[in-house]
């Protein structure tokens, strides 16, 4: 276990508090840990996170190096819990194999991936997953299909408690445009996306029948800016750490986008990024 974590340099967004984080380096060791403590929170890449600057109280779980791999046999490609979704689609590249393009455009772990449905370009986790490996807050191992998880848009029933050790996809064998596809969905993401900026991604999900950055930029809100956070003036519906900013602002930034939408428009955005931590 180590003691006083600073979270800040594990998340994208680079602002926010401490926790005791315990690095898991086998399942037995992560069964293990599970079992003796009822109270924690999991961590990937960090990259839709913002912890609250006073830290989390609960212990963190973080999956080490043992479940950070990639494998293929018979139209599946298998992935450790911390795998990073780009490494698959450069994977499934190297391999010809289709199906996991959209993958290249999205910066968190195969955990995460699952939990939040994770998707762009109108694909999405739920659409390729085969099944998932957890392990459950009794510290056992489970393997869950895709109908046991009851996905939603950029959402899943699968509890918090649970952690995703791994995850297997379907693939198609010898396609000749993953190349292509994955070109395309990377000048798109430098096109309209601020990927240079410490930047957690979308801040909230489509509402049911338009563009959560159209209704951002309804509510005049393109720019606007809380101590050092800043929405950005590329796309509007993601968050930049601009200057030093604290979890507060960027916090406070959020809810201000928030609540001026819903005075404008009348929908109150659901958040996609997650804040945790002490308030």
């Amino acid at each position: 276990m180590y003691k006083k974590v600073s979270l800040s340099r594990l998340t994208w967004l680079k602002a926010g508090g401490s926790a005791n984080m315990f690095k898991a380096d086998t399942v037995n060791n992560l069964q293990k840990f599970v079992k003796e403590h009822k109270q924690y929170f999991t961590i990937g890449a960090g990259s839709n996170l913002l912890v609250r600057d006073r830290g989390i109280s609960r212990d963190v779980v973080k999956l080490g190096r043992a479940f950070n791999y990639v494998t293929y046999n018979d139209e599946i490609i298998t992935a450790g819990g911390a795998t990073l979704a780009p490494n698959i689609a450069k994977y499934a590249l190297d391999n010809s194999l289709g199906g996991l393009e959209f993958m290249i455009g999205i910066p968190g772990t195969v955990g995460g991936l699952v939990s939040m449905n994770a998707g762009c370009y109108d694909n999405d986790i739920s659409q390729v997953l085969v099944e998932a490996t957890c392990i459950n807050d009794m510290g056992e191992i489970i393997i869950l299909k895709t109908h046991d998880i009851d996905f939603g848009y950029r959402t899943s029933r699968l509890p918090a408690s649970f952690i995703i050790i791994e995850a297997k996809f379907k693939v198609s064998k010898g396609s000749q445009t993953v190349q292509q596809e994955i070109t395309k969905i990377m000048q798109n993401r430098i096109k309209s996306q601020p990927i240079n900026e410490k930047t957690c991604g979308c801040i909230f999900r489509n509402s049911s029948n338009q563009s959560a950055w159209k209704l951002i930029d309804q509510a005049g809100c393109r720019g606007l800016t809380i101590g050092g956070a800043k929405i950005s003036e590329k796309h509007s519906n993601f968050l930049i750490n601009d200057n030093n900013a604290s979890a507060t602002d960027l916090e406070n930034l959020c809810n201000t986008v928030q609540l001026k939408v819903f005075e404008k428009t009348g929908i109150m955005l659901e958040r996609e990024i997650i804040i945790v931590g002490i308030e």
